[in-house]
């Protein structure tokens, strides 16, 4: 039952740059990989949400779209490093596709958390990288989590879900200068249920 409700939902509205992505990035993504989804359920099937992934692989930005879009059915919106939208174009597309530039200095780190509270309440799904960058963990667990995703998490009242990602990293190994394509790599996505924040909303806080 929980599978037909995924498969039933309504395609989210694309602009022209949403539907440049899903026309280029996405069937390229599912001819590089062999794709596993599961838990797409545990994501709301419209209303704000925060998704929190672990980074594995510079690759897995595209499997994420393929998973949220494809199985989830919904538009993702990146929290992602004010650098990249410095790129020639593909900050343009960035910024036209409603991703969120998070830039780190202390200045500015406030407007972007402020950014993504406010895309989360406005119904929007908001995807945040808790680590803030790819691991650099030799067998790519994730590494200790930035402040940023808590804040986030309590900020904003909706529903919080998990996903792990495993796999785009034996294609795609940046850091140790790894890049091996072929054969396609298999790559599994599992969503867990919303986290449960209810004894910490409502209380100050703190870095703790």
């Amino acid at each position: 039952a929980m599978l037909r409700s995924v498969e039933n939902r309504r395609r989210p509205r694309l602009n022209a740059w949403l539907w440049f992505v899903r026309l280029t990035l996405y069937p390229v993504v599912n001819r590089l990989f062999k794709l596993r989804f599961h838990g797409a359920e545990q994501i709301p099937a419209s209303g704000g949400a925060i998704v929190a992934i672990n980074h594995v692989s510079y690759a897995d930005f595209g499997t994420s779209v393929n998973y949220l879009y494809g199985s989830a059915a919904r538009v993702p919106r990146f929290m992602v490093k004010s650098g990249i939208f410095k790129v020639f174009l593909l900050g343009h597309i960035l910024r036209t596709c409603g991703q969120i530039p998070v830039d780190r200095g202390a200045a500015t780190a406030a407007d972007s958390l402020r950014a993504a509270v406010a895309a989360a309440e406005a119904g929007e799904m908001v995807v945040i990288y808790p680590e803030g960058t790819v691991t650099r963990d030799p067998e790519w667990w994730p590494m200790v989590g930035k402040t940023g995703v808590a804040r986030l998490a309590l900020a904003a009242n909706v529903p919080v879900i998990p996903l792990a990602v495993w796999g785009p990293q034996f294609a795609v190994d940046k850091y140790n200068k790894k890049y091996d394509l072929f054969p396609r790599k298999t790559v599994t996505y599992q969503a867990g249920p919303p986290v449960d924040l209810s004894a910490y909303r409502g209380k100050p806080v703190t870095t703790e």
